[in-house]
């Protein structure tokens, strides 16, 4: 029998608002970069260099590069669909750059151009570990290659193996759903996807968008229908799982839930935490507070970028529920630090507030997090 959380009844009062109301927003609090990219420089250079996978080919899509030098990480390039990039090309545009060698011309920025010798250059891309590209000389034009490999210990897939074998009109279909979902437009989109998995009822990655397309149109029902047969066409293809578990979220399916983001986790444990998020706050709902913690745990473990604070804010949630109460208070401060100005942070610093005053402590300014 799953152990439940300490004092339960006690702690639903002191916590309600917090556990009762919807998590944090994904992404909400996000933060964007700080230093790192060279400033001040007399003259930019236009550098370019690749991203490539263990076997010398193209990333199977464009890919964000980035910057760490001081705090957190700088988007700093994007690139084309056959791996080149140039420092500060490519983040607001994305038109392919090259037709087989490095882009030329600057584009328009979304960073910075100017990286500073010393700064280190990683790919991002989910489901991939991305090799170190140290910045030597600040006046060499060539940058030389960021690799991308797969972690040990991950059997699924980003993308189905079902595409290869879609028919020409299928994947036609696909196509033009797939650019005018670029620019977000779901009801140009959901015509052609729905044309494509009539023709081809195994295409995962259709069934996939079609999911994206219902659920951005807050037809969960739909949404959930179309995860769910993206799963059936193709096990190992992970995005899917990734979606419907917030669907299912959303739906208080807490049990469906734990189900689906356990099965993800067999397929991929390193790429994603959302999931991790969300199985956490499920099996507390459900009273497994054990698991419930290792979830949490997990989560801000994997989330290095502190781009999702919900991870924070739940594993402080948890940690009170068992009573674990300075170790709590150390993850509500850093939420706090991370998403200040959401309303789950009043709620967080009220609870921070009591802990303080129960431990016989004055109430804390928060602390810088730590990168």
């Amino acid at each position: 029998m799953a152990r439940t959380f300490r004092s339960w009844g006690l702690i639903c009062l002191a916590l309600a608002a917090v556990l009762l109301m919807p998590l944090p927003i994904r992404g909400q609090g996000r933060r964007g970069g700080g230093g790192g990219a060279g400033q001040g420089m007399g003259r930019t250079l236009m550098r370019s260099g690749k991203v490539t996978m263990e076997d010398g080919s193209a990333p199977p899509q464009k890919v964000v590069v980035e910057s760490l030098c001081k705090g957190a990480p700088v988007p700093v390039a994007m690139t084309d669909l056959k791996g080149w990039f140039v420092l500060g090309h490519g983040l607001e545009s994305n038109a392919d750059a090259s037709q087989g060698g490095p882009p030329a011309g600057g584009g328009r920025s979304g960073g910075s151009s100017g990286v500073a010798v010393g700064c280190v250059l990683r790919a991002r891309l989910a489901g991939y570990r991305s090799s170190s590209l140290e910045v030597m000389d600040t006046d060499s034009t060539n940058l030389g290659a960021i690799v991308l490999s797969r972690p040990a210990g991950i059997t699924g897939d980003l993308y189905s193996a079902t595409s290869k074998d879609a028919p020409k009109p299928a994947a036609k279909a696909f196509e033009k759903a797939k650019a005018a979902l670029d620019k977000e437009k779901w009801d140009q989109a959901r015509p052609e996807l729905e044309k494509a998995v009539e023709i081809y009822p195994g295409y995962a990655e259709a069934w996939f968008e079609l999911g994206r397309v219902c659920q951005a149109s807050k037809d969960l029902a739909q949404a959930r229908s179309a995860y769910e047969r993206s799963i059936k066409a193709d096990a190992k293809f992970v995005r899917p799982y990734v979606e419907l578990s917030e669907v299912l979220y959303e739906q208080h399916q807490w049990q469906a839930t734990v189900d689906l983001t356990t099965a993800l986790f067999k397929l991929d444990p390193y790429s994603f935490v959302d999931p991790y998020v969300l199985n956490a706050v499920s099996n507390m709902r459900l009273g497994n507070a054990e698991a419930a913690e290792a979830s949490a745990r997990e989560a801000v473990k994997l989330d290095t970028n502190h781009a999702d604070p919900r991870a924070e804010f739940v594993l402080g949630a948890v940690l009170d529920g068992r009573g674990k109460s300075a170790e709590a208070a150390a993850h509500l401060r850093a939420y706090i630090q991370l998403d200040p100005n959401s309303p789950t942070a009043e709620i967080a610093k009220k609870r921070l507030a009591a802990l303080d005053q129960a431990a016989g402590a004055k109430p804390a300014a928060p602390q810088p997090h730590p990168q």
